[in-house]
């Protein structure tokens, strides 16, 4: 059996991973706007593992723990990404955490967009 390694392939993978980004995105805004910050708990940190899976693979990494990482490791990544991502993990359960993390979703999107269009320019 191959061994798949969808950080080599990520244009093929990040759509599909965005694609969960957005219904898990809808879940969690659901249940805080109804209050219920606990159940938002797992969710939140579903949507934690997705940004940091997003953020390496769109740099071509496997997946890696942040404290091992530095921020020149990385070079398609929101600004201040391991601050911003730190905040997140130590406060996985607040409202702005999920603001935060929506924001970062957004940012990387951008980013890794345009890494895609300097790409294809280089190509012609």
């Amino acid at each position: 059996m191959e061994q798949t390694e969808p950080w080599l392939e990520a244009a093929n993978h990040i759509p599909q991973l965005l694609q969960e980004w957005n219904g898990l995105e809808i879940e969690i805004k659901e249940l805080y706007a109804v209050r219920k910050n606990k159940e938002a708990l797992i969710p939140m940190k579903k949507g934690i593992e997705l940004l940091l899976t997003f953020v390496f693979w769109s740099n071509g990494l496997p997946v890696g723990k942040l404290g091992e990482i530095d921020d020149d490791s990385l070079s398609i990544k929101p600004v201040n990404f391991i601050e911003r991502v730190q905040f997140l993990m130590q406060r996985p359960n607040l409202y702005p955490s999920f603001i935060q993390l929506c924001e970062l979703f957004s940012e990387q999107e951008k980013q890794y967009s345009k890494f895609l269009a300097i790409q294809e320019a280089k190509r012609k």
